[in-house]
């Protein structure tokens, strides 16, 4: 219980630091650089860390540009899932070298 608890604290530590470098490099220069990338056609959506950006290019010359960023709770569960899992097995292997 004790491992599963230290798993689940550092996994919010380190999901809340990615998603506060995200969220600051998303207001300097639109980008959310721990992300996952989709291209479509016009379109690019980032994931990461709680956020969605989404880029929708313009295909004619008088269109314009869009960015917007929205929370994303599905990705952030999914993010401090796997972290709690991996801090998880990287505290049961140490655990068992100690052991030896």
């Amino acid at each position: 219980m004790k491992r599963f608890c230290l798993s689940v604290i550092v996994s919010l530590v380190l999901n809340a630091a990615a998603f506060v470098v995200n969220y600051c490099s998303w207001l300097r220069d639109h980008r959310l650089p721990l992300a996952l990338r989709m291209n479509g056609g016009e379109i690019t959506v980032e994931l990461g860390f709680g956020l969605r950006g989404n880029h929708i290019y313009a295909m004619t010359p008088e269109g314009l540009t869009t960015h917007n960023l929205h929370f994303d709770p599905i990705s952030m569960i999914l993010c401090l899932l796997m972290g709690i899992v991996l801090v998880s097995l990287v505290l049961f292997v140490i655990g068992k070298i100690r052991r030896k």
